[in-house]
C-alpha cells in the first residue's frame, strides 16, 4: 500500500488520506517545484504525496481533461 513520501509522514489510503503522484512530464513546471519541494530529482517516479502537504487553493476545481 503506498504512503506519503514526505519524511515522517505515514499517511495512506489505508489510513483514509488521498495520495497524489508525481507529475510525469519532465519538462512539466508542477514536477519541478514538486521535487524542489521534496529535495532533490532522484525521486520514484511512483512517489506520491498525501492531500494534507497541499493548500486547497493548489487544486483546480475543473480540469480540462475530466480527471
Amino acid at each position: 500500500m503506498p504512503v506519503c513520501y514526505v519524511p515522517n509522514w505515514k499517511n495512506s489510503m489505508a489510513k483514509g488520506f488521498k495520495l497524489y503522484s508525481l507529475p510525469i512530464d519532465e519538462r512539466n513546471a508542477r514536477r519541478k517545484v514538486w521535487l524542489e519541494s521534496l529535495g532533490g530529482e532522484n525521486i520514484s517516479q511512483n512517489a506520491k504525496i498525501c492531500k494534507v502537504h497541499f493548500s486547497q487553493s493548489q487544486f483546480e476545481n475543473e480540469r480540462l481533461d475530466r480527471r
